[in-house]
């Protein structure tokens, strides 16, 4: 490989991978072929069209399952992919591992990103918007970007680029690098509405300094406002885990949940919440006396108790991806109402439990160490040219 570009905007998490001649990728590449090597050859199709998925998250959600099957291997276990058990189960959940203890755990592992499907398709949109604007090329000036309103088609590339660089030919530079130094100089450039099929994309010119004037080898993008959303990364681990809970509900043997949430709002707070209901204040009248507790809307309990006590416990893994093998906190939180407990090597992990009417926590291996990765992983030193996965 001797591909150096810049990873573009809509191009997918795989390409880049299998693409790019960088050393830190070349050595993600090494490693996830490794791991891919050991996996079972029964299973290696399925999971290595899902990997070179442009879809995002059935990408991720290969990678997932790549990773928790080298886990449950690092932690001990022996590990059989998508087990039948002769008709037995209610359905084929993603493992079947067993311990030296013979306790044996049936595994079902997913990935959110905590976006909807319409969100996906938006952000897929913008993206090639984006990499229609980095060709443009703009020494003087990076572009700001404001997308209003909503629409079901790309603007035409060959007319945008043109509109742009019709735009950015007009403009005197020396005037507008005076204005930059006001606070609120992006009020003061000029703006370009572009409207198209009932949607409107705001431009305006970011005068670069001086310094920095004459290179366009990098994208011309300097901002990008795509409006807000509403935060809903508790609900969404909450949907996913109601739906592989209820799948397996007739389940007769200790049952996981893995969830890797890729959503960037996904913390501690936000798992919590999804297993055991949110959290609101209440004040009591009239002396207004705060009240704090949990809404009866978390997975394991509702307005009428304890439920899902099939599911032993759920992990969560924080926004694993490629390159964070060596950084994504992995966190089990055991069922404190579960009529059957996980196998006790899996507490080893970093948990979570119910002790005295409150969550506790204990501190366990970590991803990295289980993995056997080094701290630093991928570093720039990087090892020889792979084969594509």
């Amino acid at each position: 490989r001797s591909d150096t570009a810049y990873k573009g905007y809509a191009e997918s998490e795989f390409c880049i991978l299998n693409r790019t001649a960088s050393p830190i990728f070349t050595q993600i590449r090494d490693q996830i072929e490794a791991w891919f090597d050991k996996y079972p050859d029964s299973a290696k199709k399925d999971l290595r069209e899902r990997f070179r998925s442009r879809d995002y998250m059935h990408h991720v959600g290969a990678l997932t399952e790549l990773m928790v099957y080298h886990m449950l291997r690092g932690l001990g276990g022996e590990v059989v992919v998508n087990p039948v058990d002769g008709g037995t189960l209610p359905g084929i959940p993603d493992f079947k591992v067993t311990f030296d203890t013979r306790q044996v755990c049936y595994v079902e592992v997913a990935a959110t990103d905590g976006k909807s499907e319409k969100e996906r398709s938006d952000a897929s949109r913008k993206n090639i918007l984006y990499d229609i604007i980095s060709k443009i090329k703009c020494p003087n000036y990076f572009i700001g970007i404001d997308i209003e309103g909503e629409t079901r088609n790309q603007p035409n590339s060959r007319e945008i680029r043109a509109f742009l660089e019709d735009k950015l030919a007009k403009l005197n530079y020396k005037e507008l690098i005076s204005k930059s130094v006001n606070t609120s100089y992006v009020d003061l450039m000029p703006h370009w509405p572009y409207c198209f099929d009932g949607g409107k994309i705001v431009f305006y010119p970011i005068p670069k300094k001086p310094e920095f004037c004459g290179n366009s080898v990098n994208s011309p993008i300097g901002l990008m406002m795509d409006g807000t959303r509403r935060v809903r990364s508790n609900e969404n681990a909450r949907e996913i885990l109601h739906y592989k809970a209820s799948k397996y509900k007739n389940i007769n043997a200790p049952f996981l949940i893995v969830v890797n949430q890729i959503d960037a709002f996904a913390d501690l707070r936000s798992e919590q919440q999804a297993l055991f209901g949110d959290e609101e204040v209440t004040f009591s009248v009239p002396d207004l006396t705060q009240h704090s507790r949990r809404k009866s809307n978390g997975v394991w309990r509702d307005s009428t108790g304890a439920r899902r006590r099939h599911v032993g416990a759920v992990i969560f893994i924080e926004r694993l991806v490629a390159y964070s093998v060596a950084s994504a906190p992995v966190r089990v939180y055991l069922n404190p109402w579960s009529s059957r407990a996980i196998p006790n090597t899996l507490c080893s992990l970093t948990r979570f439990f119910a002790e005295n009417n409150s969550l506790q926590k204990k501190d366990g291996k970590t991803l990295r160490e289980i993995l056997k990765v080094p701290a630093d992983w991928p570093s720039n030193d990087a090892g020889a040219e792979s084969e594509s996965v």
